[in-house]
């Protein structure tokens, strides 16, 4: 998404699917997205491979940093317990 309209996207999206804002985690590589997330009302979880160095990201108050997509399901997963 553009990194302008980032708020009204997340509320669209939030809205559309039904997922509570205390339930859900926007995850991005910007410090765009990470000034969006709480504004929405949402967590933050930073990349280690996209464009902001995840360091910039953590100082910056990212709630978690991913360095490799496996981590994200992790995350996931234990938030809701293993699939059966």
């Amino acid at each position: 998404m553009s990194i302008f309209g980032k708020r009204a996207h997340l509320r669209k999206v939030l809205k559309l699917s039904g997922v509570a804002h205390d339930e859900a985690i926007y995850i991005g590589d910007q410090v765009t997205d990470l000034e969006a997330a709480p504004a929405e009302g949402l967590a933050f979880g930073g990349v280690a491979w996209g464009y902001t160095d995840p360091a910039q990201l953590e100082a910056a108050g990212a709630e978690h940093t991913f360095r490799h997509v496996s981590e994200i399901a992790q995350l996931l997963l234990g938030s809701r317990g293993s699939p059966a």
